[in-house]
């Protein structure tokens, strides 16, 4: 049986890091070696005995990034950023980690998500321009970023089939926020004869757990660099 791999998990009060630590201490694969959170400093996993194999994982507030940045810059472990909202001085902090350790950046850990992401700009690819597409996604009430943040990986993905810089944007994103939705993404393609719609409903956070789990589990095995969750599903990004 290999090793278990140790985490040190910043965020861990928060909605998806207690999935990731329940989930954890249930899993042989996985050991909680640390949590930090505003009552838990990073400096008290910084003192911590390490433990091979070890990763951070950072599913706090993107406030916290740079500072779990120079903890696994200290311990020389790769580290797993599920947060958002990043900005520029924190983004060149991630890149700048990524030579040293393995680093993936990762806003949404759904592997569906993930799929959907990914294999959007390969469907209008194939389906050709003559298809308008669009996004519509739905959270709960209360969310306050909109459109959501899968909902803007996608429409990346889908402006990139379109040549040249100058292009405007072309896919039009709606954004509902109603009720205690966990989270539901659509992506319709319509055609003068015909239209594709795919779907992806989250019908629980810990769909985000298993993921992160899934990724941080893939990731100690990697040689530094920057990587996505397209990687560790193995999914080749598309390309027009």
């Amino acid at each position: 049986m290999s090793q278990a791999t140790n985490i040190i998990l910043v965020g861990a009060s928060g909605r998806i890091g207690t999935r990731i630590a329940a989930m954890a201490r249930d899993d042989a694969r996985f050991r909680i070696a640390a949590c930090v959170d505003l009552d838990r400093p990073h400096a008290a996993a910084a003192a911590l005995e390490q433990k091979k194999p070890e990763i951070l994982v950072d599913f706090s507030n993107f406030a916290a990034i740079e500072r779990s940045v120079e903890l696994a810059q200290e311990r020389r472990i790769p580290m797993l950023a599920g947060t958002t909202g990043f900005q520029e001085a924190q983004r060149r902090a991630l890149d700048g980690l990524a030579s040293s350790v393995p680093v993936l950046v990762a806003p949404n850990t759904s592997v569906g998500c993930v799929v959907l992401i990914e294999m959007a700009q390969k469907i209008f690819c194939a389906l050709g321009k003559n298809f308008s597409p669009s996004i519509v996604e739905w959270h709960r009430e209360g969310k306050v970023d909109a459109p959501s943040g899968t909902a803007h990986a996608i429409r990346i993905q889908l402006d990139r089939a379109f040549e040249g810089p100058s292009e405007p944007t072309p896919t039009q994103v709606v954004s509902v926020r109603s009720g205690a939705i966990t989270g539901e993404h659509m992506v319709r393609f319509d055609g003068p004869e015909e239209t594709l719609e795919i779907v992806h409903r989250a019908h629980s956070r810990d769909l985000f757990a298993h993921g992160a789990l899934r990724a941080a589990e893939w990731l100690v095995r990697q040689q530094p660099g920057m990587y996505t969750m397209a990687d560790v599903l193995g999914i080749t990004p598309g390309t027009p």
